[in-house]
């Protein structure tokens, strides 16, 4: 085996492990199997030659690693990644109006939820703990910002 393949697969190893940790994270896989490659290596540069040539290399992978990691993690690196522009929109909804007391038509069935006309808006409402079929008669009980409360009449 020469230096040049023990060079490669380290340097495999360590592009698995960036991109466990980049692009598909959570997967576990790469960041193990880059992590072997990368133990693998260092281990078969000790096995394979000289004492003075595994130290280097462990020597040299631990600086690359740190030189590499240092690079990456600065702000300016990210800031060319990231998108920076921002959504200035806002959602518009029509507040409907309506009041306690209003009376309308089932359009579906709610059990316990369902939708209702009431003053010619088509609006979703809930009612307490009964079923009313469409096509009957209801009547706003409670209203709150995220439900409207209706009985039968």
């Amino acid at each position: 085996m020469t230096l040049a393949v023990l060079i490669t697969i380290i340097i495999i190893g360590f592009i698995l492990i960036l991109l466990e940790m980049f692009v598909i994270s959570g997967t576990v896989v790469p960041g193990i199997i880059g992590a072997g490659l990368l133990i693998s290596g260092i281990v078969l540069s000790y096995t394979q030659f000289d004492q003075t040539t595994g130290h280097t290399v462990l020597l040299s992978s631990i600086v690359f690693i740190s030189i590499s990691m240092y690079y990456l993690f600065r702000a300016k690196t990210w800031k060319r990644a990231i998108l920076n522009s921002q959504i200035t929109s806002k959602a518009t909804s029509q507040v409907p109006v309506i009041k306690i007391g209003d009376k309308g038509i089932a359009l579906s069935r709610l059990a316990p939820t369902g939708k209702i006309m009431i003053n010619e808006q088509i609006l979703e409402a809930t009612t307490f703990n009964t079923f009313i079929d469409s096509n009957t008669q209801i009547e706003i009980i409670q209203i709150f910002p995220d439900k409207i409360y209706v009985k039968s009449i």
